[in-house]
């Protein structure tokens, strides 16, 4: 069942992203995207779809490449959170949203209140969840 698919996709991607190994995030991208054919709005999919081209845009030096990985992962993001609203997920929202930022100061004004109200809302819905303890960590 759709457990199972989402299992498998998050130990890929993990490993792949432990190890450093963009080949298998991008296998585990498409792992995702042809379950979410079958499960076409189940949450932890999307979720982890998301999480996926966040750690892939993470490993981009250039950030003009960066930034469309970053926005893919916050749409992808949302649409998990709408469907199933978990802490982690906000927590990733905020800080995929954030590295949209870069050293712009215009970015900074249209995205860092977004950044913030994800980051409060993983809080409200986590506040003991080491994920969101992280970022919050992160941020400080």
């Amino acid at each position: 069942g759709v457990a199972r698919w989402a299992d498998s996709v998050r130990v890929v991607a993990e490993r792949a992203h432990l190890a450093g190994d963009t080949v298998a995030l991008a296998q585990a991208f498409r792992l995702a995207g042809r379950a979410l054919t079958v499960y076409p709005d189940d949450a932890l999919l999307l979720h982890y779809q998301g999480y996926i081209r966040y750690r892939q845009a993470q490993r981009l030096a250039d950030f003009d490449r960066a930034l469309p990985l970053f926005e893919e992962a916050v749409s992808l993001l949302e649409r998990s959170a709408a469907v199933r609203p978990l802490p982690e997920t906000y927590a990733l929202i905020a800080s995929a949203t954030g590295s949209m930022i870069g050293d712009s100061m215009i970015r900074g004004i249209r995205f860092g209140m977004r950044a913030s109200a994800a980051e409060s809302r993983a809080e409200e819905l986590g506040p003991n969840n080491p994920r969101v303890l992280l970022l919050r960590a992160v941020s400080a």
